[in-house]
């Protein structure tokens, strides 16, 4: 027993001076590739000094209890084994910090600071501690609170911050109208099983995850996800992996993804994996919405206990003249509008009856409805919400209305109502808001009525609050790419609406481009904008739909710059091989993309040629980094060696305004019309994203998916 216990006192005096060394001089000194294997075993050996030191602590509190006289002599022997695996631990770790960077510098410090703390600690309470009680004391209070530290602070920087108080994982999110996806859906499930590994302060593979930027970056594989592409992406292979592969992430002995946080990673990053989207800017039918629907509850929003509407029965509602459409995501409710008043029946409202138990709003504005047809609205027995502005009704029908014992908001504008409606304030106890604007009501009696009825709001709006806006016009057309003398022709549903369009580039109103009468054709690459308008309604939106007749195709096309190795698409043969990509999925093949070097290539005909303009394709998803070129340039050469410049056009930044657009878009670049055999077209990318942007100071993504060329 003796012998070991001097091999091990000479052992730890041997060890504190080489941890005292490592200690003061490792900063300066390299590990070999054979040290390293030790400098692994940290994580192994670091449980025996903690477990050692707390059985020493213990006995040393109960000692008292004890009265074999060789109690002491075990008491010393633990404290000499403590303090070697101590050194051996302290030691192990400063081999392990020289692992390529994966771990915050300060933290790492403060971590082994401690530990060695530790190590030199337990050494100097075996050497002195028995020779001077009060001293001992001290040193084992010291010793007790380094170990505390060292270990809360190696915990922190192997499983994280929030790994001893996780945040709380409640089902439930409260979130607004402007919360985005991601913060309420996305987020949560990397914070719980991602960011411990992924911080700015422990970076393992070289991958940081707690920021758009470092996330869209990648790790030391390359890219972790392609938006719109679950499928490509390594963060989506990884966790689908068996849990037994090494690459599987979270690894083995983390907390694991469930089965619907798989599902929203998906359905996320096929989504585009954007991080500013709020739920109302997806389709209600992807995947992604409905998640995010099943998922967060919005506080302000009714629950309601009455049962669905069958899937068949609403989309037998959906007519030319009739919309009926759920009142909330995921909600029982819905909302019906009427529109088209030359097709307008009363049989209208009786087919709708089959949805009496689940119709909250009815919109019948500027519809023949009459009196009679109020017996039928009166049937809609939890309406909260009806509008009859501008329709035919009198006091008697509106009196009908009475049996609604949930109607809050009542809208009567422009109609010949008069103050004889007055009783259906009492018989509604619910109500909240009258509009009677345009009716023959005095405003003495709306003043008098906003006294006697406190608990009612009487509105007067001006009949433009009143519109609704019409929807944009639609194109018949199967496709863009449009064969030559094709018709384009547009369509709007609702009757009497008016198409105005433009050719040159120009916005269409009310006022301004030719009317759609008939279909018309077009020539080259045209951008056909289009607006909807209508008296009684607000205008709809601009559409614009981008044509392009095949052109003279090139019969051969040569990079010059080397493409990123990510989107490759079909190489030269990408940019004329007549299809166009679709915006919302970037690794589709008809995309190329290039952000290390700017564009370049060369288009060949076998005869020179003449060309008047050439259209230049490109992607636009600012989210996801994907910005237009500066500029875009062509030259001329029937030598293939000396090149002209013919056209160069640059392009104006976007700014903050357009941080969320995603769509495809064309720049129509004019040619006089000089014969060449070789076009070299160049693009460059964004060299810098804006400040506004979460990727600033990164290079910009230019995403091309065809290029036109014209001769006419």
């Amino acid at each position: 027993m003796q012998q070991i216990k001097n091999i091990l006192t000479t052992a730890n005096f041997a060890l504190a001076i080489l941890a005292t060394i490592i200690w003061g001089f490792d900063a300066f000194v390299g590990v070999p590739e054979i040290l390293k294997v030790a400098g692994r075993m940290h994580p192994l050996m670091l449980h025996l000094p903690i477990g050692m030191f707390v059985i020493y602590l213990l006995l040393y509190l109960l000692k008292n209890s004890f009265s074999a006289p060789d109690f002491d002599r075990v008491l010393d022997f633990i404290l000499l084994v403590t303090g070697f695996f101590a050194f051996i631990t302290a030691i192990s770790g400063s081999l392990l910090s020289h692992e390529p960077a994966a771990y915050d510098i300060s933290e790492l410090a403060f971590h082994r600071n401690t530990g060695f703390g530790f190590a030199m600690g337990v050494y100097l309470l075996y050497t002195i501690g028995s020779k001077f009680t009060a001293l001992g004391k001290v040193l084992l209070a010291i010793n007790t609170i380094l170990l505390i530290i060292a270990g809360h602070k190696g915990a922190e920087i192997t499983h994280g911050k929030s790994f001893l108080f996780p945040k709380s994982d409640s089902d439930d999110i409260a979130v607004d109208s402007n919360t985005t996806v991601f913060t309420s859906l996305v987020e949560p499930i990397l914070e719980k099983k991602c960011y411990n590994c992924h911080n700015e302060e422990k970076t393992k593979g070289e991958l940081i995850m707690t920021d758009s930027v470092s996330m869209m970056k990648g790790g030391e594989s390359g890219r972790i996800l392609i938006p719109g592409n679950a499928d490509s992406s390594f963060m989506v292979q990884s966790f689908l992996l068996p849990i037994e592969d090494e690459k599987h992430m979270p690894p083995d002995g983390k907390p694991q993804l469930t089965a619907q946080e798989k599902e929203i990673l998906i359905a996320w990053i096929n989504a585009g994996a954007s991080y500013s989207k709020t739920a109302n800017a997806y389709v209600a039918e992807e995947p992604l919405r409905k998640l995010y629907e099943a998922k967060v509850k919005t506080k302000k929003d009714k629950i309601y206990t009455f049962s669905d509407l069958d899937s068949k029965t609403l989309a037998s509602f959906n007519t030319h003249y009739m919309s009926v459409r759920p009142l909330n995501a995921g909600s029982p409710a819905v909302k019906a509008s009427l529109f088209l008043a030359s097709a307008y029946s009363p049989e209208h409202l009786k087919t709708l009856l089959k949805a009496k138990q689940q119709l909250i709003h009815l919109h019948l504005a500027d519809m023949p409805v009459t009196d009679a047809d109020l017996e039928s609205v009166s049937q809609f027995t939890v309406l909260e919400k009806l509008i009859l502005n501008g329709t035919k009704i009198t006091d008697q029908g509106v009196l009908k209305l009475a049996s609604l014992g949930h109607l809050e908001d009542l809208s009567l504008a422009n109609t010949n109502v008069t103050k004889a409606i007055e009783p259906l304030f009492g018989n509604i106890k619910t109500l909240k808001q009258i509009f009677i604007s345009d009716t023959k009501i005095p405003d003495q009696t709306v003043s008098e009525w906003q006294k006697k009825y406190p608990a009612i709001t009487f509105n007067k709006l001006a009949s433009e609050d009143l519109k609704i806006k019409l929807s944009p016009p639609l194109m018949i057309n199967e496709s863009y790419l449009v064969k030559s003398s094709e018709e384009i022709e547009l369509k709007h549903y609702i009757k009497g609406t008016q198409i105005k369009y433009t050719l040159d580039g120009t916005e269409p109103d009310s006022l301004n481009g030719a009317e759609y009468t008939k279909p018309f054709t077009i020539r080259s690459s045209t951008d056909v904008k289009a607006v909807a308008v209508k008296d009684g309604w607000f205008a709809s939106d601009v559409v614009t739909f981008s044509l392009f007749e095949s052109g003279a195709t090139p019969d051969k096309s040569t990079l010059l710059s080397q493409a990123n190795a990510q989107y490759k698409g079909e190489g030269a043969l990408t940019f004329i091989n007549g299809k166009r990509a679709p915006i919302m999925n970037l690794p589709d093949p008809n995309w190329i993309a290039f952000r290390e070097n700017p564009f370049s290539a060369i288009f060949e005909y076998e005869n020179s040629i003449a060309l008047t303009k050439i259209s230049f394709c490109y992607g636009l998803q600012v989210p996801q980094y994907v910005f237009p070129p500066v500029a875009v340039s062509v030259f001329g050469s029937n030598d293939k060696k000396e090149f002209q410049i013919l056209s160069s056009q640059k392009i104006s930044p976007l700014n903050k305004n357009r941080k969320d657009q995603v769509k495809s878009e064309v720049i129509h670049i004019p040619l006089k019309g000089q014969s060449y055999k070789y076009y070299k077209i160049e693009a460059q990318n964004l060299p810098r994203i804006p400040d506004w942007h979460p990727g600033k100071g990164e290079k910009g993504w230019l995403f091309i998916d065809e290029i036109f060329f014209y001769d006419k």
